[in-house]
């Protein structure tokens, strides 16, 4: 049975849910044409066999950056770069009962690829979303997949062609049009991913990846206050989203309101734990009020969450020096340089 993933928030979801209970969606909704009980996740209609243009998102599993969870600002010296910065999103095609035979084989190259790329073998996966494009040149989640696969692979001007093309055939496609902002980020043209993740929120206005993603490119522009209302925006919709918790914490930090970010830093932590961004982002601002032994509290947690957190480690540094502990701030120093730290 093919995994199920919530077009909202993009969590792996039961096949029998109607509700989503993380962010509260509607996952059965009605054919456009026929009226009867379809699931989002579906490419077309199973009883009048319309196509069904709201097309399920899945937030990509593989590493973008460095580690594997968290939505978080670009790298400064106290702020890490997680996977999933700039979402880029696979769209999962579930095959109705009812398929049309000139698309079958197209299908079966479309599923093998996405079992390719989950697996990390992008260039394989290129292949048979190629394969799958050959017989069917409209295949919009083939051509949104090719550009992920190619943005995993850092060829950003051949991923940002691929999405051109979801958008060509389907100017309607909010995912395309948050994958190519992405990519666009990445090439550092963040006005002009601002542009597309305006596009995407015109068509979904409860699309939080882009708003967030829109947060992550204003903060890159240095206008923090936009980005926070980006992060308030996610918050509306998802109260429990601690990935926009920890952006507006650290924006809010941008603009010297440490008290503030550490109550974000806070609210983050209290959704996710485990969220080792957050923790050493808190460790920062409490370093900043000179509250020492705190901060090299929240490091701690930091890398007992994720042990190779470069950051976390120099940061714990930094504090332990503050105290005089020169033995042990050598020590975080050279496992944080091991790992990649830089001053």
């Amino acid at each position: 049975m093919e995994d199920h993933f919530c077009r909202g928030c993009g969590k792996k979801l039961e096949a029998d849910w109607n509700v989503c209970p993380y962010c509260k969606i509607d996952i059965i909704e009605e054919c456009s044409n026929c009226g009867k009980g379809i699931d989002i996740n579906w490419h077309s209609c199973p009883f009048c066999g319309s196509q069904i243009h709201k097309t399920t998102i899945e937030e990509h599993k593989t590493h973008v950056h460095s580690d594997e969870k968290k939505s978080n600002l670009p790298i400064t010296k106290w702020r890490k770069v997680s996977s999933e910065t700039h979402p880029i999103h696979n769209i999962k095609k579930k095959i109705a009962a009812v398929v049309f035979p000139m698309t079958s084989n197209a299908d079966k190259y479309y599923t093998e690829g996405v079992a390719l790329s989950e697996l990390g073998k992008y260039s394989e996966a290129i292949t048979c979303y190629d394969k799958a494009i050959a017989i069917d040149p409209n295949y919009v989640e083939a051509w949104n997949n090719k550009g992920n696969a190619l943005y995993m692979l850092g060829k950003y001007s051949e991923a940002i062609t691929c999405f051109d093309k979801v958008i060509e055939i389907d100017p309607n496609n909010d995912v395309a049009w948050t994958n190519k902002g992405s990519t666009l980020h990445e090439l550092g043209k963040y006005s002009e991913a601002i542009t597309c993740y305006d596009k995407a929120i015109a068509i979904d206005p409860n699309y939080v990846e882009a708003w967030n993603n829109k947060g992550n490119a204003l903060y890159m522009l240095g206008k923090y206050s936009e980005a926070i209302t980006c992060f308030d925006k996610v918050i509306e919709i998802d109260p429990n989203n601690d990935v926009a918790w920890t952006n507006k914490g650290s924006t809010l930090h941008e603009l010297g309101k440490y008290s503030e970010a550490i109550t974000c830093f806070d609210r983050a932590i209290a959704i996710d734990p485990n969220n080792d961004v957050a923790w050493t982002n808190k460790g920062f601002a409490l370093a900043l009020q000179k509250k020492y032994s705190e901060a090299i509290t929240c490091y701690d947690k930091a890398i007992a969450i994720n042990p190779k957190f470069a950051l976390a480690w120099g940061n714990k540094c930094d504090a332990l020096q503050k105290q005089g502990r020169w033995n042990e701030a050598e020590e975080c120093f050279n496992k944080a340089k091991k790992l990649g730290y830089t001053e």
